[in-house]
C-alpha cells in the first residue's frame, strides 16, 4: 500500500470526510442522490455471518432473486438483521460469486410487508404488482438511512498537502456515479504550495482516481491494484 493510500485510512480523513457528507446531508451534490438510487436494486437480507471484523450479508433481490455477498465493517453493522429491507449496488463477481454493496438500509414497514404479499399473489410480472411496486418505491425514496456510494472529491490536487488539510470549500459529496463521470471526462489541476496551477493530472485508468474500491475493502483494504492507491497515472511509478 502507497503512502498516499495509507494516509486514506487515517482517522483525520475519515474525520474530515464524514464532516463533508454530514454538510452536503448525505447527498450527491450533482445528482442528489437521484443516480444512485435509479441503480440501485432492492433486496432483502436473508443471512447474515458475523467474523472477527466483518459482517458477511447474503441478501436475495426483490424482483429477480439473485443472490449477492456484500461484507460490512463489523462497527457498522448496526441493525442489519434477516429480513431487512436493503438498496445495493452490484460490483462484480468473483470465484463464481456475486458481490455487491449495501448503499442504504431502512427499518421495515407495513408498506414492505404489504408489497411482499403482492409479489406473491399476483407475481413480479402482474399489472397490480407493478403498479404498486412503481408507487412503493416513490414513496419510501425518503426512508433510506445510512447512505453508502458517496465519496468526497478533491476539486484540485495540491503538491505536499495531507488529503484531510484541503480547505471544505476544495471538497464535496459525489456519488460514485458523478464521481467516475467526472473523472472520466477530465483532468485534476495540479497546484504548488503557493496555490499556483502547475499543470493537469490524469485519473488512473482503472479506478478512475478513487484508489480504491469500497466494495472490496476486506481484500487489502479495497485499494487499486494499477496504482496501488495513487489515483493518478503520474503518480504511479512514484
Amino acid at each position: 500500500m502507497t503512502a498516499y493510500a495509507e494516509l486514506l485510512t487515517d482517522c483525520k480523513w475519515k474525520e474530515k470526510r464524514e464532516a463533508i457528507i454530514a454538510r452536503d446531508r448525505s447527498s450527491c451534490t450533482s445528482c442528489n442522490n437521484d443516480n444512485l438510487f435509479k441503480n440501485a436494486i432492492l433486496s432483502k437480507v436473508v443471512r447474515i455471518q458475523k467474523m472477527a471484523d466483518w459482517t458477511m450479508v447474503i441478501m436475495v433481490t426483490f424482483l429477480n432473486d439473485e443472490v449477492y455477498k456484500a461484507f460490512v465493517p463489523i462497527e457498522e453493522t448496526g441493525a442489519l438483521k434477516r429480513g431487512l429491507m436493503v438498496l445495493i449496488m452490484p460490483k462484480g463477481s468473483r470465484d463464481g460469486e456475486d458481490f455487491a454493496t449495501i448503499i442504504a438500509r431502512k427499518a421495515n414497514t407495513e408498506e414492505d410487508f404489504d408489497i411482499m404479499f403482492l409479489k406473491e399473489q399476483y407475481g413480479k410480472e402482474h399489472e397490480i404488482f407493478t403498479e404498486a411496486f412503481n408507487s412503493y418505491k416513490h414513496r419510501i425514496h425518503n426512508a433510506w438511512k445510512r447512505i453508502k456510494g458517496l465519496e468526497v472529491h478533491h476539486r484540485y490536487y495540491k503538491v505536499g498537502a495531507l488529503p484531510w488539510e484541503y480547505p471544505d470549500g476544495a471538497l464535496t459529496t459525489l456519488c460514485w456515479y458523478c464521481h467516475e463521470e467526472l473523472h472520466k471526462n477530465g483532468k485534476v489541476p495540479v497546484l504548488d504550495r503557493n496555490g499556483n496551477v502547475i499543470g493537469e493530472y490524469t485519473n488512473c485508468t482503472r479506478c478512475y482516481g478513487a484508489g480504491v474500491f469500497p466494495e472490496f475493502s476486506h481484500v487489502q483494504s479495497g485499494i487499486c491494484f494499477r496504482c496501488n492507491g495513487a489515483k493518478y497515472e503520474e503518480l504511479i511509478d512514484s
